[in-house]
């Protein structure tokens, strides 16, 4: 069993750790490691509560008390244990260059309970949104863009905010600031 920092252990059938090397960006890619920015994170928490878990973290971006690193390779594991059901809901802010991994994991997860908010690029020309995400999932373009931490402009790239396993689709944008 991995270690889990602030679970009991009997509770970290997901497993989570904490990581101290930074995330390494792939040849030809920008960077991945966009940490959550705390205007966005306050309107989140603002409308949905705090997360059970954020799956997609280090040690120094987490935006919850349990989170999966890069080393804990969160697409390996069972998410429902920690954001299903009475679990709360899991937060993921994935690395935008492996969109389609994620997006299928958040798939699977949800029909296994998850409950998950997933920010990611609003890619609605691509494979995996209209495999996945269209007309299965709630999806929130956001405005204004994101500004990331670390970043003095938006984010490039309009994004949005995908709502897995919450029991409801449809799309409206959400106008969090």
């Amino acid at each position: 069993m991995v270690e889990v920092h602030g679970l009991a252990q009997q509770a970290a059938t997901a497993g989570a750790q904490r990581m101290n090397a930074p995330a390494k960006q792939p040849k030809g890619r920008g960077r991945q490691d966009h940490a959550t920015p705390d205007d966005f994170w306050d309107a989140v928490i603002r409308r949905f509560g705090p997360p059970s878990v954020d799956l997609a973290a280090s040690q120094d971006n987490a935006r919850a008390q349990f989170f999966f690193t890069e080393k804990d390779d969160a697409l390996t594991k069972a998410w429902a244990p920690v954001c299903g059901g009475r679990h709360g809901w899991g937060w993921l802010n994935n690395p935008f260059a492996n969109t389609a991994a994620w997006v299928k994991k958040c798939q699977e997860e949800a029909e296994r309970g998850s409950r998950i908010l997933q920010l990611c690029l609003a890619a609605v020309d691509s494979n995996w949104y209209a495999q996945r995400v269209e007309g299965r999932v709630y999806v929130e373009p956001l405005n204004p863009r994101i500004t990331f931490q670390g970043e003095t402009a938006g984010h490039m790239r309009p994004l949005m905010l995908l709502h897995w396993g919450w029991g409801y689709v449809g799309c409206r944008q959400w106008r969090w600031k």
